[in-house]
């Protein structure tokens, strides 16, 4: 009997860990994830180390099929960022806002695209 109950506890307790962790691992991404404030159509992929920063009332707007490779940073921080559809960034690219880019752009590696300061 006593090693029913114990195996009942450990299964219980294995358990319980297990939702535990799902809802609090998922509300910390959902609480630090960058890509929360992107608004993006449908195929947007981001690339392992996408990083997003941005001020309150600007964000990112991309369009479908638009896709990013490792290392990108992208900075709305003065101003809203908006890419088009079919869009390719290659690695290691910088965006820093208020940026428009059209449809079918493809950068290579190593681009950083920012906007002139106000005069």
């Amino acid at each position: 009997m006593t090693s029913y109950y114990n195996k009942a506890m450990v299964y219980t307790y294995d358990l319980i860990r297990s939702v535990i962790k799902k809802f609090y691992w998922g509300f910390v991404r959902y609480s630090y994830n960058p890509i929360r404030y992107v608004e993006k159509g449908r195929h947007v992929d981001f690339g392992s180390r996408f990083r997003f920063s941005r001020e309150y009332p600007y964000k990112a707007y991309v369009g479908v099929k638009t896709n990013t490779d490792e290392c990108n940073i992208w900075n709305a921080k003065q101003g809203d960022i908006v890419v088009g559809h079919g869009c390719w960034f290659g690695l290691y690219n910088i965006l820093m806002g208020p940026v428009e880019i059209g449809n079918n752009f493809s950068s290579g590696p190593f681009v950083s695209i920012r906007s002139s300061p106000p005069v």
